[in-house]
């Protein structure tokens, strides 16, 4: 953003607004790897949920915390092929509850924890050793919401096929559960978990306070699509799995314009009008061509050539 702002004297950003410099946030990129050194866990081959202050590192196993590790850059690419060895069962770790295929025992994500908790409880949550695994979100459960991250980790790590092969699971749990009438009529039948929400406590997220459930679904726009806004428009970075022909996101508010966007395999962009905006828009791609939408008529973005109409 600062960059874009000493490229566009025209907003109005002063020095006075601005109490960093480009180049003094860009080296807060140091605290990525400090942390990434820092909370690995080399004999776990994961990261640590914490430190105290004795200095002991706590590991429970938190695939939320390691999985937004790969997703935000805390873990280097050897880190986050270790992660997926293990959260896919490829490799077991020592004295943990969980392992292999039970990792993914709730069918639409990991467990949030894959080694049993009874020393570390949450506050508002007591008499852990009176509660089996996997009926707390803190032990053993799970969140819908952090799937977004499984997913988008994934197509980082591991490439679009791997993140379809995944949300395909997930969709064929959400179509059973919403042929049985919702969250709330599936989960009522004995054996498949207890929900948490709305007060009582439990070890599924889903609904209720777990509004992040709604991430889950931008997997498509900013996965597979690939979409990234900055101040001065958006970056289109497709990464499509094998047999898809095309993506469209309909509805694409940025800035003050509406747009739909389709993506095709080799880079292809076509972007169309819904609403248009006062000031230009631009639309670039990952491959490195640009164009600059004034009237948002239909435009075709090709890389390394562009092309427009």
């Amino acid at each position: 953003m600062e960059r874009a702002a000493e490229r566009h004297p025209e907003w109005g950003v002063t020095v006075e607004d601005r109490r960093y410099t480009p180049d003094q946030l860009q080296a807060l990129e140091t605290l990525r790897q400090s942390a990434g050194k820092t909370f690995w866990r080399t004999d776990a081959g994961r990261f640590a949920g914490w430190q105290d202050m004795n200095g002991a590192f706590y590991d429970y196993g938190f695939t939320f915390v390691n999985l937004e590790a790969v997703y935000y850059g805390f873990a280097s690419p050897e880190q986050a092929e270790s992660i997926f060895a293990w959260l896919d069962g490829k490799r077991t770790i020592r004295d943990d509850t969980s392992t292999g295929a039970d990792i993914y025992r709730w069918r639409f994500g990991p467990r949030a924890t894959t080694k049993r908790n009874t020393e570390t409880y949450v506050w508002c949550w007591s008499k852990p050793e009176n509660i089996l695994f996997g009926d707390q979100v803190q032990d053993g459960g799970a969140v819908l919401g952090f799937s977004y991250f499984d997913l988008m980790a994934r197509i980082k790590t591991n490439g679009p096929d791997d993140a379809w092969r995944r949300l395909r699971e997930i969709l064929a749990w959400f179509d059973e559960v919403q042929q049985e009438g919702g969250y709330r009529a599936y989960y009522a039948k004995p054996g498949r978990g207890i929900l948490q929400g709305g007060g009582p406590p439990g070890g599924l997220g889903m609904d209720q306070e777990f509004m992040e459930s709604v991430m889950v679904p931008q997997v498509m726009v900013y996965g597979f699509m690939g979409l990234k806004a900055d101040p001065e428009g958006l970056t289109v970075h497709p990464r499509l799995p094998t047999g898809w022909s095309s993506l469209t996101i309909s509805g694409v508010r940025i800035h003050d314009h509406v747009v739909d966007l389709t993506v095709y395999p080799h880079g292809r962009i076509q972007a169309r009008s819904v609403r248009t905006g006062a000031a230009p828009l631009r639309i670039r791609s990952s491959e490195g061509s640009e164009t600059t939408l004034p009237g948002m008529r239909v435009t075709h973005l090709d890389a390394p050539r562009q092309a427009s109409r």
